[in-house]
């Protein structure tokens, strides 16, 4: 597949939402904000969400929700951010929702029950499960990775897909550790997610 690179220095990100305008939200875990990444390569802060914003999606209210995992310790490896264990100051996960108008941040959810949300590396927890995973997001097991050349990713060890366009056959794949935003054709077409029209 032929890529073509639309953003690159992005710090970690996940969770690609499809804007009316052609641009594309990303979370930057490693920057603890929700992004902006223009058609053409601009990127810009929408929110900052604190601990590790790993993944988004429109809710039924128009706000963008972001599943929150508390955050890592990171570090730096031939330039590139990697994740580590939780910090020794974690406080747990949160479910948040962001106006895209104001960039005002509410947190919504930080416990399930009497268990706490908790997510990312390290020590399974009771909870673990309820956060750092995606709202309406689609793992395939055909996804990018088996159609992807590998040159173009190279050391990037996570991806997340969207699939946007009259066909829903344009991709924008995050890899997440080469810090990209990529675009390629899709071999078949997605399928709309919900809240999303874009």
């Amino acid at each position: 597949m032929e890529m073509t690179v639309v953003a690159e220095g992005l710090r970690f990100p996940e969770g690609p939402v499809a804007l009316p305008d052609g641009s594309v939200l990303v979370v930057e875990i490693a920057r603890q904000t929700l992004s902006r990444v223009r058609p053409d390569g601009t990127v810009e802060v929408v929110a900052e969400t604190g601990g590790g914003p790993n993944g988004a999606a429109f809710g039924p209210d128009g706000r963008v929700w972001i599943c929150n995992n508390g955050g890592f310790e990171w570090r730096q490896r031939d330039g590139r951010d990697v994740p580590g264990p939780q910090p020794a100051d974690y406080t747990g996960g949160s479910i948040q929702a962001v106006d895209l108008d104001t960039g005002v941040v509410e947190t919504i959810y930080t416990h399930c029950g009497e268990d706490g949300l908790r997510g990312g590396a390290g020590r399974r927890r009771r909870g673990s499960r309820l956060c750092g995973h995606h709202p309406q997001r689609r793992h395939h097991r055909r996804g990018p990775r088996r159609f992807m050349d590998p040159r173009a990713h190279r050391g990037s060890a996570d991806h997340q897909c969207l699939l946007r366009g009259d066909d829903l056959r344009t991709a924008y794949i995050t890899c997440s550790a080469s810090g990209t935003l990529v675009r390629t054709q899709w071999p078949r077409p997605g399928l709309k997610l919900h809240h999303n029209p874009y």
